[in-house]
């Protein structure tokens, strides 16, 4: 379920990881770093993936969300849902760290920001 390609090896790749791969951790934890990470270098595949894997997440914990509300199983679906959740954002954010292109299982692999 990990994917952890580099889309181009060039320089300018290099520099955006290393200038924003700390940005593009808080993304996971931060919504708002999303529009920030895509104001700063809109070109950047880096920023790109991390923007369309942390947009995935918080629609993961949305979707987890709305089935809470169904009574008994859905609190049982939901909560396996958000506890997943939590351990998909800590091993994104781990990745993200390592300068590692990491696609979060299940999700991560519809494109909502296409790929630059």
């Amino acid at each position: 379920m990990e994917n952890n390609y580099t889309p181009n090896n060039n320089t300018d790749n290099r520099t955006a990881v290393e200038k924003y791969r700390y940005l593009a951790a808080l993304t996971y934890i931060c919504p708002l770093g999303i529009f920030i990470m895509l104001l700063l270098d809109k070109d950047s595949s880096y920023i790109r993936h991390h923007a369309n894997q942390a947009i995935c997440l918080m629609l993961w914990f949305a979707l987890s969300g709305i089935v809470f509300i169904v009574p008994i199983l859905g609190w049982i679906a939901g909560a396996v849902g958000v506890v997943a959740g939590i351990v998909f954002t800590i091993i994104a954010i781990v990745r993200t760290l390592r300068r590692e292109y990491y696609e979060i299982p299940f999700i991560g692999k519809y494109k909502i920001i296409p790929e630059a």
